[in-house]
């Protein structure tokens, strides 16, 4: 496991919570306090039984209902993803919820609607985007970066908001690695695409998370 993470630097990973069901993955992933994906209120309730912290947890909220919406911020999770602005009200509570925005491809078709949402509602911070690159093969990789970090600029120009993370999914990437050299060379991959996209946007360098 330390040498999985370690392949990934000097990018962060995150783990789905399906892991937890296998009790030493579970316990290292507690000990060391690695940041966990949420996808499902079981996860939900599966994590937080097993100790993981509820800061460390971004719960992805595509499937969930404004009840499970609810217990998820009521239990303090760091992160929450969205995608609709029906998603927002759930999480209009007396905390802040720090929120993402999932990019529904690679061509950055984000609504300004939904930013207009977050920014507007004094319950949410919006700190980054969600896209999701999901392929062993690089070759899509820089151009979806590139169009991330273009909408990153321009909700910079648009709301006078910096947003500092950027989540990309890799799929099976990951998994299906046959060494950490293959998943070094994504992260290395990944690295110098965000490296050169902030370079000709002028933007500052959002920290990236992978998450499988």
């Amino acid at each position: 496991m330390i040498g999985h993470r370690a392949s990934y630097a000097p990018a962060e990973v995150s783990f789905p919570a399906a892991a937890l069901h296998d009790t030493r993955v579970a316990r290292w992933l507690r000990d060391h306090k690695v940041a966990v994906d949420v996808r499902t209120v079981a996860e939900l309730h599966s994590a937080i039984s097993v100790g993981i912290h509820p800061v460390l947890m971004t719960v992805h909220a595509e499937q969930w209902d404004i009840g499970g919406l609810r217990r998820a911020s009521a239990a303090g999770v760091g992160r929450v993803v969205l995608s609709r602005p029906e998603q927002i009200t759930p999480l209009r509570a007396n905390r802040t919820q720090n929120v993402l925005l999932r990019m529904t491809d690679a061509a950055t078709t984000y609504s300004d609607v939904v930013v207009d949402a977050l920014i507007d509602c004094r319950s949410t911070t919006l700190i980054g985007l969600l896209c999701e690159i999901g392929t062993a093969d690089f070759v899509g990789c820089p151009v979806a970066i590139g169009n991330m970090i273009a909408a990153m600029d321009h909700i910079r120009r648009r709301h006078n908001v910096v947003l500092t993370r950027l989540i990309l999914g890799v799929g099976d990437a990951s998994a299906t690695a046959g060494s950490s050299l293959v998943r070094r060379d994504l992260a290395e991959e990944i690295g110098e695409s965000v490296d050169d996209a902030c370079a000709t946007m002028r933007f500052p360098r959002p920290a990236v998370v992978m998450a499988a």
